[in-house]
């Protein structure tokens, strides 16, 4: 492995095998801005689509079916080096060319899928050849390991297993790489660190805390907070109103406080008004939503102590539609499941 290899971009590393961690996304969200992949895995592994070159027979936009002819294959290569060809000095970015190309040539080469992956890495990278080959054999070998080991590293509490991984990582990728090629995984788990200490910091308003939070990302991030929080900037705000100590204090306010605090820290993490001014539309709508809901709950529980079998269907039913009106067929498939949406936790600007 190159010494030249340096981390670069935020959010194009982590994409091994392995354990992956992000943020979660709320329900509901507003159209403030774009919802983000579910994980940084997604966005790191999604190419591109590929040229349509790459079959007549697909429609625009699909992923290309087989390399088997000289025009497709000779598209594959245009795909790969317009994808992945600007950083392709870079650990993180072979990985992403190597993940790619598996995924690809497994599903229609199974048979030599390997043969298949080194000739168009040859073909389209030759400078970088040797190290992106000897990175797939990295690749291929630590995936070995994780399949024989995962077992074993579920049964390890979350420390001794993330030592582990990672001496396992240096040690078939080298500290280096290992570094790039999982470091969101690294800056997420500093996240994690720094809002288990926030969530933790007694005395400290809900304001403050934010200030603490702004501050770890800017440690965590550097340079590249912008542009983190340009891609990210609704999950982050989200892990920071999901604390439960911010819940806490939330809960505790009155309304109009509650919705001038849940203002503050968005304006803080960098919304702008017209997004803040949504935002409260949907804070409205679901406060709407959990006032209809709680009313119905104390209904239902009246009907249930007063009422029994085919009775009670009826006027179950009746206060279904009552109080749900289109929806309220959704509530009962919910309820004969054993789902009670309205008896799960109130979630201040998530639920």
């Amino acid at each position: 492995m190159t010494a030249k290899r340096v981390s670069i971009f935020i959010g194009l590393a982590g994409v091994a095998a392995g354990v992956v961690l992000w943020l979660g996304l709320g329900a509901d969200e507003p159209p403030v801005e774009p919802a983000p992949p579910s994980t940084e895995l997604a966005q790191a592994r999604a190419p591109q689509t590929p040229r349509a070159a790459l079959t007549t027979a697909a429609p625009q936009g699909a992923a290309p079916t087989a390399a088997t002819d000289d025009a497709e294959r000779l598209a594959l290569i245009e795909h790969v080096q317009a994808e992945y060809g600007q950083h392709i000095e870079h650990a993180y970015m072979q990985m992403r060319l190597v993940e790619f190309l598996m995924r690809y040539f497994q599903k229609h080469r199974p048979d030599d899928w390997r043969d298949a992956i080194t000739a168009l890495i040859r073909d389209s990278f030759p400078e970088f050849a040797d190290e992106i080959l000897a990175l797939l054999d990295d690749r291929v070998e630590y995936q070995a390991w994780m399949e024989s080991n995962r077992a074993r590293l579920q049964t390890l509490d979350a420390e001794t297993r993330r030592d582990e991984l990672w001496q396992t990582r240096e040690r078939l990728f080298g500290a280096e790489d290992a570094a790039e090629i999982w470091a969101s995984e690294r800056r997420n788990r500093a996240v994690d660190d720094a809002l288990v200490m926030i969530d933790s910091a007694d005395g400290a308003s809900v304001l403050d805390k934010l200030s603490m939070y702004r501050d770890s990302l800017s440690d965590i991030y550097g340079d590249e907070l912008d542009r983190f929080l340009s891609q990210h900037r609704h999950r982050a705000m989200t892990r920071f109103i999901d604390l439960d100590t911010v819940q806490a204090t939330l809960s505790a306010l009155p309304p109009d406080s509650r919705q001038d605090t849940l203002r503050d820290i968005r304006r803080e993490m960098g919304l702008d008004e017209t997004a803040i001014e949504r935002w409260d539309e949907l804070d409205s709508t679901r406060d709407q939503r959990w006032a209809n809901g709680l009313e119905y709950m104390a209904a239902r529980a009246e009907l249930t102590a007063a009422y029994q079998g085919e009775q009670l269907e009826t006027r179950l039913h009746e206060l279904r539609e009552r109080y749900f009106g289109d929806q309220a067929d959704a509530i009962r498939s919910e309820e004969q499941s054993g789902v009670f949406r309205f008896e799960r936790e109130r979630r201040w600007g998530r639920n």
